[in-house]
């Protein structure tokens, strides 16, 4: 009888090694995975080129443009990475906080009802999340 409880505890022992280990690959896998992806996706803001917004309403129309996205930092200990679904993977990307600094943001409104103000102007704009 206690050989039969010993090999069994041997086994579950060794399955529990083998659990811990599968389970420190993954994590240290996915780590080198989200290294990659946070130093992948710096590279492509440095180069994204935002389409100037621009819009209308009854009183107002405005317009934002140059907008550099090379100002965006994130810690990649910050960045959570998740695998979702069983047939179709899909890879959910997380990340807070994110600190935003856009230099030299062109901006212009004018009023289009009285006093029909108008300006325009170049800020930096610094938004922590």
């Amino acid at each position: 009888f206690l050989a039969g409880v010993g090999q069994n505890l041997t086994k579950m022992i060794d399955k529990s090694r083998q659990y811990i280990s599968v389970e420190a690959m993954r994590k240290r896998l996915i780590e080198k995975f989200r290294d990659v992806f946070v130093r992948f996706l710096f590279s492509q803001l440095q180069n994204q080129r935002i389409e100037p917004i621009r819009g209308e309403t009854e009183y107002v129309r405005y317009s934002i443009s140059e907008l550099d996205l090379s100002g965006i930092v994130m810690d990649p200990e910050d960045v959570k990475l998740a695998l979702q679904g069983q047939t179709e993977v899909s890879l959910r990307v997380e990340a807070t906080p994110i600190l935003i600094h856009i230099k030299k943001m062109k901006w212009k409104y004018k009023l289009l009802s009285f006093p029909y103000w108008s300006g325009e102007g170049i800020c930096d704009v610094h938004v922590p999340t």
